[in-house]
């Protein structure tokens, strides 16, 4: 049986089609999950940063009430005030997550 020259160079270009397609979804699905990556670390650099401000607005706001009064010990009073003035606390980042 001998087949037609035009069957086999159908054949052959569906098999490179085919390949050629298979080649493009790896590559598009690494660059997808790369992507999704790098926003999720994005994130997580924001909220880093925000309780970043937030110790630092804490550590002012502690450092003027021992100044005031050297017998507060009020961590949590701080804390609040530290809210009040706009300032979040995730708790993502506390010495106990860290160290996981």
């Amino acid at each position: 049986m001998i087949i037609d020259s035009e069957v086999i160079a159908a054949r052959i270009n569906l098999g490179g089609t085919v390949t050629a397609s298979i080649i493009v979804a790896t590559v598009a699905g690494w660059f997808g999950r790369r992507w999704l990556n790098q926003e999720k670390l994005r994130a997580k650099l924001k909220t880093a940063q925000e309780d970043i401000k937030f110790l630092i607005e804490l550590g002012r706001l502690y450092l003027g009430q021992t100044k005031e009064d050297p017998s507060v010990t009020g961590k949590y009073i701080t804390r609040d005030k530290a809210r009040k003035n706009g300032f979040k606390w995730s708790g993502e980042n506390t010495s106990s997550r860290i160290r996981e």
